[in-house]
């Protein structure tokens, strides 16, 4: 009698696809965090590169060498999206540490003609959407580095 009941145990199929969902969700819930943090990542790259594209179009159209002021707006053009830096961050932890902006200009020969090119540069800690799962294991910090670089139109 035991034999038989374990033998119909044993041969039914009820309830196989639960315990395989139930095996196989950590590594789903998983796997989708991952994505999820990796498309994060490009979301913040891009609105840096975003930010620097402004910047270093603001940049080529001002005089050089740039003034103190020009460098400021190109500054709150990359970090905020305006000449004032009044509309919030284009990229977030800029307020982070680890997080630099620079401006370089260089002269380039091409051909017989120097051109100067503004090079901007950003380096930002990213800010992942599972912060505490990054903690728990502990990860160190990440950095999103952007460079965009720009002939100067200024006559």
């Amino acid at each position: 009698m035991t034999h038989i009941l374990l033998n119909r145990l044993w041969t039914n199929r009820r309830g196989n696809a639960a315990v395989e969902m139930a095996l196989l969700m950590p590594i789903l819930m998983v796997m989708f965090a991952g994505i999820t943090e990796i498309g994060y990542a490009f979301y913040q790259a891009s609105a840096l590169e975003r930010g620097l594209r402004a910047g270093a179009t603001y940049a080529s159209r001002v005089e050089l060498p740039m003034s103190a002021d020009a460098k400021t707006i190109t500054e709150n053009l990359v970090k905020s999206a305006s000449m004032d830096g009044a509309l919030g961050v284009s990229a977030s932890n800029w307020e982070a540490d680890g997080a630099t902006f620079t401006i370089t200009v260089t002269d380039r020969d091409v051909g017989s003609v120097t051109v100067s090119v503004i090079k901007l540069e950003a380096q930002v800690p990213f800010s992942p959407l599972t912060n505490q799962l990054w903690e728990l294991l502990n990860v160190p910090t990440q950095f999103i580095e952007v460079s965009h670089e720009q002939a100067s139109l200024a006559l």
